[in-house]
């Protein structure tokens, strides 16, 4: 029979537990415990750490992951906050479980360590700054603001962006020269100036009708009178 190695009520161990052989705790553990054999919690035992053993029965408290290489039980009253991972699992009516429960046959240390190397490689690749949290939304309003401003940065023009119209040519500016009115200008204006009669202003300031013209007559030429349009 093998050696059992007992906690008691009012034993408190701050730190890992490690050895061979069975271990009962009914006190309280603030660590994780690694045993080659079966560790048993009872029911005013607590764990506040993780369980890797042979075999694993709970009737306390465990708040941390439970590994069991063989049989994992959880008893009634049991309370256990964190993954689950045996060969075989029992658990009875009045048992709390919060986390993942998982069966699987074979050694589970070694499978164990292969999950916490995959775990190892996934945290570096996460923390790449191109898969930093918040990465991918940036990228999408880079590649807005892009197509917005034409690819933009030296990305090149975007294949669906307009040319601009090509620009049109500016005609020769012609320097202002001041034309002197020429002589038939001077004479015409002088002719109608003198053809057309100007408006008479009275004293009052109104502008009467124009002065009627009288043509001159030479000497011994007698007028004639214009017929009348109408009757006489």
């Amino acid at each position: 029979m093998a050696r059992v190695s007992i906690i008691g009520p009012t034993s408190i161990v701050i730190g890992d537990v490690t050895g061979r052989g069975d271990l009962e705790i009914i006190g309280r553990v603030q660590g994780d415990v690694v045993l080659e054999g079966t560790v048993t919690v009872a029911p005013d035992g607590v764990v506040l750490g993780s369980i890797r053993a042979q075999g694993v029965r709970v009737a306390g408290r465990v708040d941390g992951s439970v590994v069991a290489k063989e049989s994992l039980s959880l008893q009634a009253g049991a309370n256990v906050s964190g993954d689950l991972v045996a060969a075989r699992l029992g658990i009875e009516e009045g048992a709390r479980v919060r986390g993942t429960v998982r069966t699987e046959g074979g050694d589970l240390e070694e499978d164990d360590d292969e999950d916490e190397v995959i775990a190892d490689q996934s945290d570096d690749v996460d923390a790449t700054p191109s898969e930093a949290p918040g990465g991918h939304e940036r990228r999408r309003r880079d590649r807005r603001r892009r197509r917005a401003h034409g690819g933009g940065g030296g990305g090149g023009a975007s294949p669906h962006a307009v040319p601009p119209p090509p620009a049109l040519p500016t005609a020769p500016s012609v320097p202002a020269t001041n034309v002197a009115p020429s002589s038939a200008a001077s004479s015409s204006a002088s002719t109608d100036s003198i053809g057309a009669r100007s408006p008479q202003t009275n004293p009052s300031g109104r502008v009467g009708p124009p002065a009627p013209v009288v043509p001159a007559l030479t000497k011994g030429v007698r007028g004639r009178r214009r017929p009348s349009s109408g009757q006489d």
